[in-house]
C-alpha cells in the first residue's frame, strides 16, 4: 500500500514493497532547486507554470505537459520563472530496483531524450505517476512501470527492439504457476524463477505470447474465480475480495465492473 506524506505543499508517496520507488507531487509552489544530482533515473512531470531546466551547461525552457528524464548523476536544475508558482511531479528509480526490473535493457534509458513533449509522453507518465501512488498491489505497479518505459523506449529509442523469443515449454509452467497461487500475493521474482528468466524478459515474453502481461493474466483468473463464488455461494463480497486475492472490497470491484460491465453485487443478482 502506498503511504503518502504531507510536508507543507509537497506530498511524497512510497510503497514499503518497492522500495527503489519514489514519487513526489508540488502544487502551487515557488519552491526553487540549487544544482544536484539523483543517483538513479527520474522521470518529471511539469504539470502548470513555466520553468527553466538546466542540465550540461544547457538552458532549457519548459513549458506545461513536459516530461523531463534525468539521467543517473547527471548535473541540474529545474525552478520557476522568478516570482512564479508551478506545479510538478517527479519519479524517483534507484538503479538497482531498476536494474532488476529492466535486465539488460536498462542501458537502453540512456538513449532516451531528456525533453519529451508530445501530449501522448506526457500522458503516459502522468498515468504511471497515479498508478505508483494508488492502493493497488506491488505487481500491478512494476507491470505499469515497465509497459510505460517501454512505450517511451518504443516511441524515441531508435533501433529498439523486443525481446527475443523464448522457449515454449515457459508459458504453461507460468500459466500453471499463476492459476495455482492467485488467491495469495504474488512477486515478479517468484514468476521470473518459476519460468526460469528475468523479469523483464517474463512481462514481454509474457505478453508477445498470450496478448496480456503476467498481472493482467492473474487478475483475469480472479475474476474469473469471483464469478464462479458469485453464481454458487452467499458469501459476502467483502470474503470473495479476500478469497481471490484482492486487497479490498473496492479494488475487487472496480476490477471486476472493468471486465464485465456489472459490479459484483449487480452480477450476483443477476443469477437470480
Amino acid at each position: 500500500m502506498s503511504r503518502p506524506l504531507m510536508v507543507g505543499n509537497i506530498r511524497f508517496w512510497r510503497d514499503p514493497a518497492l522500495a527503489y520507488i519514489e514519487v513526489r507531487q508540488a502544487q502551487d509552489s515557488r519552491a526553487c532547486y540549487q544544482a544536484h544530482t539523483h543517483p538513479g533515473f527520474s522521470l518529471g512531470l511539469v504539470d502548470a507554470g513555466m520553468s527553466r531546466f538546466e542540465i550540461a551547461g544547457q538552458t532549457l525552457r519548459i513549458d506545461p505537459g513536459t516530461v523531463v528524464l534525468i539521467p543517473p548523476n547527471a548535473v541540474h536544475s529545474c525552478n520557476p520563472d522568478p516570482h512564479a508558482r508551478w506545479a510538478y511531479r517527479m519519479i524517483y528509480l534507484e538503479n538497482s530496483g531498476l536494474a532488476r526490473l529492466l535486465d539488460a535493457a536498462l542501458h537502453e534509458l540512456y538513449r532516451l531524450p531528456i525533453l519529451l513533449t508530445d501530449v501522448q509522453d506526457y500522458t503516459l507518465v502522468s498515468q504511471l505517476a497515479d498508478g505508483l501512488c494508488a492502493g493497488t498491489d506491488s505487481l500491478q505497479k512494476e507491470d505499469l512501470l515497465l509497459r510505460t518505459l517501454e512505450a517511451l523506449l518504443s516511441r524515441h529509442a531508435r533501433n529498439w527492439c523486443a525481446a527475443p523469443p523464448m522457449p515454449a515449454r515457459w508459458l504453461a509452467r507460468t500459466q500453471a504457476f499463476l492459476a495455482a497461487n492467485h488467491a495469495g500475493p504474488l512477486s515478479l521474482d517468484e514468476m521470473a524463477a518459476e519460468a526460469g528468466f528475468s523479469r523483464y524478459h517474463l512481462i514481454r515474453s509474457f505478453k508477445a505470447a498470450c496478448g496480456l502481461t503476467p498481472h493482467a493474466w492473474l487478475l483475469d483468473l480472479r475474476i474469473n474465480r469471483a464469478r464462479e463464488l458469485l453464481r454458487s455461494s452467499k458469501v459476502t463480497l467483502c470474503e470473495i475480495a479476500l478469497q481471490t486475492g484482492f486487497a479490498d472490497q473496492s479494488h475487487f470491484s472496480r476490477c471486476f465492473k472493468e471486465r464485465t460491465a456489472v459490479t459484483p453485487g449487480q452480477y450476483r443478482r443477476l443469477q437470480g
